[in-house]
């Protein structure tokens, strides 16, 4: 229970006061509470200290109040604080040695919370020995004003499961159980007759059961194979019964027909993804730990050995023969929101629905707007993206400029990059500019003051300064190929830009997130191709799925995978009963879905009556 006095008191320390002190102060005082059982309540008593339950305020002042505590954790203990989970550790040669270190902490620590008012809670608090040696290690003996601290196998933080060796197989486990009570929601909602379509099904496996398995799994991905495989089975029976498919499909065909990658795939997704969040934002400490890597060449002799997060980045990027292209760092905004002049955007010309409107009335509504501006100059810009690359224009009465982007930047980094380029290129004259475009979406973007975009920054940081040199900046959304002649001049630059020598080589993180996921994604198409012996790689080249597998009806979803896959009741029902394969008793063939939808000749005049082509690929 938070002490008041001493929380108003450290917000003194801080500097606030005034109104914000007196604030916090009247939010806490006079709060009443009771206690009910059943229908009976008590009486009503007043809540000396403490901060209210439920509150957007109390998570705030809670973290305000313990702030402090991490100095009182000398080196070479550690220490992590999440809300009001807070862990000590240390790494040392002999446990009694670290015994004896972090008692005195703990010491230290019970003598913080006696002049804060607060109490750690010894029942609450364990003790794990994390060791890899075969060797038994002895039991530390730690106490809490006076009360040993339970010693544990493994320990939960921040949801992950660490167990004492750090294999990761206790965590694997609790997620393989919860995540297989989930699976009964999908059995419900999986009849053949009258289940659910499999959008809805795939979508209740991806936010159902996915989301468990993916948690984290950045981390735990370095636990063995024999491990991670246990949640394969999760995996696959979710996508089996979101799909419809029989019992015996192999597994590899369900993941195709449904274009859900296997776990192992999506798990390298996840972890480049966040290997390219975290080496963006250069302020973060974690960027600098996967950075910096000292202890590669040990890593490199001990092969057998557990590969940090960052190594194992790097291991991933080189299997792929990739690099992180060049990104845009993530970082605060260089000019304060509330100094950013206002952004001025003007969409009239949206009322006007471009499939019925034509183009004259666009050339006088713009003509319009231009004569009420009166803009000193009008200033267009577009972006384009193509095969061959990615480009941006600006065009200025009778002169264009050209910019060639990175490959994989995406067509919206493109418009706010032409943007941002105009404001460069007309940066030191006086007067009303109009800048149009015809993205929507990039202008809006320009008005969220609080946007960690780079691009955007930038934007806000020269209308900062412009406006200082006194310079009015309005923004025009202008329809595109609608016939307005500086629009059509800028999307032609923007096009021919695409085939340049790259002038902006730097990248969001998103699109090298995408990028690599693509990469990623090429690696599960190339197994595939790979396959053979494999009924739906006969029909089906690309691991992504097939519009028509998606119909009104559950029955015919469901017959159309099983069909595909090639493994029905009809065909495979044997392996279930363990009998023996069935035959065609009108060929003397081995029955399978292609002997009879193609080669039987019981049911030739019914392939010709629906039109069946005797190639299976069609």
């Amino acid at each position: 229970m938070v002490w008041r006095y001493k929380l108003l008191d450290t917000l003194c320390l801080w500097g606030i006061n005034g109104n914000i002190l007196m604030f916090i102060k009247n939010f806490l005082d006079n709060r009443k509470f009771r206690v009910r059982i059943g229908t009976t309540y008590s009486n009503q008593h007043t809540q000396r200290n403490g901060l209210p339950q439920g509150s957007i305020l109390s998570v705030l002042l809670f973290k305000i109040a313990i702030d402090g505590i991490t100095r009182y954790v000398p080196k070479p203990v550690k220490s992590i604080l999440f809300a009001d989970d807070f862990t000590i550790y240390l790494t040392v040669d002999s446990v009694l040695e670290g015994q004896c270190m972090l008692q005195r902490v703990l010491d230290n620590l019970t003598q913080w919370s006696l002049n804060n008012g607060l109490k750690f809670s010894p029942d609450k608090s364990k003790c794990v020995v994390f060791s890899r040696l075969r060797r038994h290690q002895p039991v530390p003996t730690l106490h809490i004003n006076g009360v040993a601290i339970s010693t544990a196998n493994s320990v939960r933080f921040l949801g992950l499961i660490f167990d004492k060796t750090l294999s990761w197989r206790t965590h694997i486990q609790d997620v393989r159980d919860r995540s297989r009570k989930s699976l009964n929601l999908l059995k419900v909602l999986s009849g053949i007759r009258w289940g659910a379509d499999r959008g809805v099904m795939i979508k209740v496996y991806r936010s159902v059961i996915r989301s468990k398995i993916d948690y984290g799994c950045f981390v735990y991905s370095s636990a063995r194979e024999t491990i991670l495989k246990q949640l394969d089975t999760i995996h696959n029976q979710g996508i089996r019964l979101s799909i419809g498919a029989f019992k015996s499909s192999p597994i590899v065909s369900i993941n195709v027909e449904a274009g859900e990658p296997p776990l192992f795939y999506r798990r390298r997704q996840l972890t480049l993804a966040l290997y390219v969040q975290l080496t963006s934002k250069i302020t973060n400490p974690c960027c600098k730990i996967i950075s910096r890597l000292p202890l590669e060449q040990r890593y490199n002799r001990a092969v057998r050995a557990t590969r940090p997060f960052g190594l194992r980045c790097k291991d991933l990027l080189a299997q792929y023969n990739l690099s992180v292209p060049t990104m845009f760092p993530l970082q605060q905004h260089a000019i304060a929101p509330w100094l950013s002049p206002p952004i001025v955007v003007d969409s009239s010309l949206l009322k006007y629905p471009k499939n019925s409107t034509p183009i004259t009335v666009y050339k006088q509504y713009f003509l319009e707007l231009e004569n009420h501006m009166k803009p000193r100059y009008v200033v267009f810009t577009d972006g384009s993206k193509n095969s061959q690359g990615c480009g941006a224009a600006v065009a200025i009465r009778d002169r264009t400029y050209k910019f060639r982007l990175s490959t994989i930047s995406s067509v919206y980094q493109a418009e706010l990059y032409a943007i941002y380029m105009a404001l460069v290129t007309v940066g030191g004259i006086e007067g009303n500019i109009a800048i149009c475009s015809d993205s929507i979406s990039s202008l809006l973007s320009l008005k969220h003051m609080y946007s960690r975009h780079p691009i955007v920054q930038n934007i806000h940081a020269s209308l900062y300064n412009m406006k200082n040199e006194g310079t009015n900046v309005i923004f025009v959304w202008t329809p595109g190929h609608s016939g307005i002649a500086g629009n059509e001049v800028a999307d032609l630059a923007a096009k021919k830009a695409t085939v340049l020598e790259a002038t902006a080589e730097r990248n969001m993180p998103v699109d090298v997130i995408n990028y690599l996921k693509r990469k990623v994604h090429l690696g599960w198409q190339d197994e595939w191709s790979s396959l053979s012996g494999n009924k739906l790689r006969e029909i089906k080249e690309v691991v992504t799925p097939w519009d028509t597998s998606y119909r009104e009806n559950r029955r015919e979803e469901v017959v159309i995978a099983r069909l595909r896959i090639g493994h029905t009741r009809i065909t495979h029902g044997y392996l279930m009963s363990r009998n023996a394969a069935p035959i065609c008793s009108n060929c003397n063939a081995p029955l399978t879905v292609k002997h009879i939808l193609l080669d039987c000749s019981r049911y030739s005049r019914w392939r010709t009556l629906n039109r069946i082509p005797a190639i299976i690929e069609e």
